[in-house]
């Protein structure tokens, strides 16, 4: 039973390989970025980490209005993600994925944020992410209304 929930885990998940700074994870088709991340961070015991990639996805993007403490949303169409950075730490007993990125259509119009989700569309997004070997952690800044890195 053991063996088939691995096998079963290695064919849902993304493609991993360790390098000397980290980690390159290749997302497929399908994977929701945040959710994988998180639960490879978990498994890995990742403390705090910077992490940035490309690839093709459906963001969902936030731009912060402060003076209002929330986000406004827009959701993206399936585009090419030119860009994605971000940091990784831990909130409580979570990990907590900090991330903007820009996104481009068929028009070659970049649009880009804060993203607050994001799902592979087809093809892939490849992740590079850089292992800090330190904690980072992330609370809430109850001034700014929002979650801020604590080195």
């Amino acid at each position: 039973m053991r063996i088939l929930f691995l096998l079963l885990l290695l064919v849902s998940c993304s493609t991993m390989n360790r390098t000397k700074t980290g980690y390159i994870l290749v997302l497929k088709e399908g994977d929701n970025v945040f959710k994988t991340v998180e639960e490879f961070v978990k498994k890995q015991e990742i403390q705090g980490a910077t992490m940035f990639g490309t690839g093709f996805v459906k963001v969902k993007f936030g731009y912060f209005k402060a003076e209002e403490k929330k986000y406004d949303e827009r959701e993206m169409p399936p585009m090419e993600l030119a860009s994605f950075t971000g940091t990784i730490a831990w909130e409580g007993k979570e990990p907590s994925i900090h991330a903007h990125g820009v996104v481009s259509g068929e028009d070659f119009m970049a649009y880009g944020g804060h993203i607050l989700d994001a799902t592979v569309g087809k093809g892939t997004m490849e992740i590079t992410i850089l292992d800090h070997g330190q904690k980072l952690k992330r609370k809430e800044d109850k001034q700014l209304g929002a979650k801020v890195l604590i080195p």
